[in-house]
């Protein structure tokens, strides 16, 4: 009998993710801070006190309240994925929790630090312990900027999205989406980010850009795809597909659009190669013929 398939966390994993995790919780709640207003605290506290002024807590006054708006369980340590939720819930109030901000009256300001405390430094330094955790299971943290303030948001490492990334810098904010933790199972964030796509290769495909290349057949099913799997279009033509496998058929499309994306890099590194091959066998002649 077959094993069971392991997931991504089993194939990638360096460290334990689970064990990882207990430790930060417990860290969190043994690291104690002094606040002006609310004097001494533990440092899970303190987060819990400052995410009624976090500015993307969504009305939630407490974690466990925007836990469960969200739809992951802070109690359940043994879920990687709630993991994973709970990991950037921590970052984004580890950086949230030391701001201050002496116009705005909230709560946040009056947890300015004073003289003997270190809020400061033992955020610094937890946001650092999770970040080195989550790199251990080829996990990134990236920012996003809205309205000046920054979100932090896990998404996972695809060496072949990064160096499309470098090429297409245009779509780089879509591409990296589809790799976040909170996307994986949405599938209207995954049919936005190929939507994306499909616009961005629109000019190409109209033109026939890729006609005798050996990425012709991959683009015309990319298209195929685009516009009959209720990507670009909602008519009566869409391929009728049950959810779990029209998600799959979203990563699929999403890792051939990467390939196909990265035509320009491959194309550059063929003419390096043969401009090389041709220089070399000019040079191997000219030796033949200096020889005679």
């Amino acid at each position: 009998m077959s094993s069971p398939r392991k997931t991504i966390f089993d194939l990638e994993r360096r460290n334990d993710l689970v064990s990882d995790f207990r430790f930060t919780v417990v860290d969190l709640e043994k690291t104690n801070v002094k606040t002006k207003s609310l004097g001494k605290m533990s440092l899970k506290e303190l987060l819990n006190a400052c995410i009624r002024t976090w500015p993307y807590r969504q009305g939630a006054n407490s974690i466990p309240s925007y836990a469960s708006a969200l739809g992951f369980d802070i109690y359940d340590i043994d879920d990687e994925t709630d993991i994973l939720y709970n990991y950037e819930l921590f970052l984004n109030l580890l950086h949230w929790a030391p701001a201050y901000d002496s116009d705005r009256a909230s709560m946040i300001s009056m947890l300015s630090i004073d003289d003997d405390s270190t809020i400061s430094e033992e955020c610094a330094r937890c946001i650092e312990n999770i970040e080195y955790k989550l790199e251990m299971i080829n996990m990134r943290v990236r920012t996003v900027a809205t309205g000046g303030i920054p979100q932090y948001i896990i998404s996972k490492r695809d060496a072949q999205v990064d160096s499309v990334v470098e090429a297409v810098p245009e779509l780089s904010e879509t591409l990296l989406s589809y790799l976040d933790v909170r996307n994986q199972k949405d599938e209207d964030a995954k049919k936005s980010v190929l939507k994306a796509i499909a616009d961005y290769l629109e000019d190409r495909h109209k033109s026939k850009y890729y006609k005798g290349t050996m990425y012709a057949g991959l683009e015309d099913n990319l298209f195929t795809v685009f516009n009959k799997v209720g990507i670009r279009h909602g008519d009566k033509k869409q391929w009728k597909l049950r959810k779990p496998a029209r998600m799959k058929l979203y990563d699929q499309a999403f890792k051939a659009a990467i390939h196909l994306l990265q035509m320009e890099d491959v194309k550059t590194f063929n003419d390096i190669v043969s401009d090389l091959k041709k220089k070399q066998e000019e040079l191997v002649g000219t030796n033949g013929n200096n020889s005679n």
